[in-house]
């Protein structure tokens, strides 16, 4: 057997050597053993060079041709790969028998597989370290066998592989590494049968279309598919539970079932397509939860939902018609929702505050049920808190509490005001053109400014 561990002098400067053909005998290779693969003087197998920092002399890359080295079974951390590094290294079609793949193994290293695929096939994988094959730009595939024994991918492990189109994941993994298959641009097709997934897996593969996960996924990490602006199938989720912060950022869905969910995380939808969604069992709403879903038209908000964020639903511009099951409201909540016509509250009790900025900029409504004279219960206003609606009257008479400043500013519409609250707030009706009758009641002791 033939055991390689360390190819620098006693400087840990590496050794003037261009290219490197190893044997078929070899088996081992150890940490750091061809380090940033780096050699000074000239080589017509260089890929690369720079200035080094402490003189003028080129660093020329070095070839290393493991085309032969079929018996290879451990590769250890930065055994080719670094910072810095742009080796070129030549792998058989299939290493069957490498079982570990240490940290930084071949990063940044230019792979040249003897497969006319680019793929590389590891049928006896077992772990593939950090930042394994990170950027490795010329791989295009790698094979794995459904009675795979690879128990192990960590993180950053495949990310920027820029040519990577296809990626298969035995059930045997248990463990995933945050960012794995990250920016891995031309990646469109994915079969997973391993029952977990990590934070940021596929984060910015924006031609990822085909999707094919276990059933017993549950759990979709935070940013897990985050700005994948492809992927339109939502039907590969039918039993997830929790949905962490922008998990599906930028997502083309049209619908997503929500029934078994509970926990929708910040921003979850955020930016993306969807149109409506299944919200019957949730409880949890983190804040811009569904910020800018364009295409969102229909919302209900069910009576399980024990908290949402701020901006939860801020500029869905296409949202129409929204009904609660619950008073639970938050600022800016609505904010931006140009479209919304309908607010409907079924069977909710009495509300006492429409929280600064909820439906500030919903230009299309013109009336909410909260805020008419039989209302005895409202107390409090935030702050632009109706700013630009379509309301043309307005009735404050049981108002016990306070109004925000600019709580009802630059409403083109309206034209009638009957208000008899203890203090009218600053620029309350600031930037009205068409507002002509004010009708002001006994309880007003400060009329700050009713602006118009």
């Amino acid at each position: 057997s033939v055991y390689i561990d360390d190819y620098n002098d006693n400087n840990g400067r590496p050794l003037n050597v261009h290219r490197l053909k190893f044997p078929s005998t070899l088996k081992y290779i150890g940490d750091d053993a061809f380090k940033e693969g780096k050699t000074l003087g000239s080589s017509t197998f260089g890929c690369g060079s720079y200035s080094s920092a402490d003189n003028a002399n080129d660093w020329i890359y070095t070839t290393y041709d493991l085309s032969l080295s079929t018996n290879l079974e451990y590769v250890g951390s930065n055994a080719f790969g670094s910072g810095k590094s742009g080796s070129i290294v030549k792998i058989a079609e299939n290493l069957s028998n490498l079982k570990t793949i240490g940290d930084n193994a071949f990063k940044n290293v230019l792979l040249i597989s003897y497969d006319e695929n680019e793929s590389l096939k590891l049928p006896a994988v077992e772990s593939i370290g950090s930042s394994a094959f990170e950027n490795c730009t010329a791989l295009k595939a790698v094979q794995l066998n459904a009675n795979s024994t690879l128990t192990t991918i960590g993180a950053s492990a495949f990310k920027a592989c820029s040519a990577m189109e296809d990626i298969f994941i035995p059930s045997s993994v248990s463990s995933i590494g945050s960012s794995a298959f990250a920016n891995c641009s031309k990646l469109t097709d994915v079969i997973s049968e391993s029952s977990v997934l990590a934070a940021h897996i596929f984060e910015n593969c924006s031609s990822l279309t085909n999707l094919t996960l276990s059933p017993s996924v549950t759990i979709i990490p935070e940013y897990a598919f985050y700005n994948c602006s492809k992927y339109a199938d939502s039907e590969q989720f039918p039993n997830v539970t929790s949905i962490g912060d922008y998990a599906f950022y930028g997502v083309t869905f049209s619908s997503f079932d929500l029934k078994d969910c509970t926990h929708v995380g910040e921003y979850a939808f955020g930016g993306s397509t969807v149109r409506s969604v299944n919200l019957s069992n949730v409880d949890y709403i983190g804040a811009g939860a569904f910020a800018a879903c364009t295409s969102l038209t229909t919302l209900e908000i069910p009576n399980t939902v024990t908290n949402i964020g701020i901006r939860a639903f801020e500029d869905c511009e296409m949202l129409e018609t929204v009904v609660f099951d619950k008073d639970l409201f938050n600022e800016y909540m609505f904010s931006g929702c140009k479209n919304l016509t309908s607010v409907t509250f079924n069977d909710v009790p009495a509300i006492t505050e429409i929280p600064a900025y909820m439906f500030n900029d919903c230009e299309s409504l013109s009336s909410l049920a909260v805020i008419t004279p039989e209302s005895a219960t409202l107390e409090t206003i935030g702050e632009y808190a109706f700013n630009n609606t379509a309301f043309t009257s307005i009735s404050l008479t049981k108002i016990q509490n306070t109004i925000g400043e600019h709580a009802f500013s630059n409403m083109k519409h309206l034209t009638q005001v009957i208000i008899n609250v203890e203090t009218i707030s600053d620029y309350m009706f600031a930037g009205s053109p068409t507002l002509t009758t004010v009708v002001i009641g006994s309880n007003v002791n400060n009329a700050s400014s009713v602006d118009a």
